[in-house]
């Protein structure tokens, strides 16, 4: 079923994209 893929995949994929912002902002607040 794609969309339970998607929901798989979805949390996994922002994670990386928000690591990879925070890694370009420099200092970053994990807890936020």
């Amino acid at each position: 079923d794609p969309e339970q893929a998607l929901l798989y995949f979805l949390p996994f994929s922002v994670q990386r994209m928000r690591r990879f912002v925070a890694s370009k902002a420099g200092v970053v607040d994990l807890h936020r």
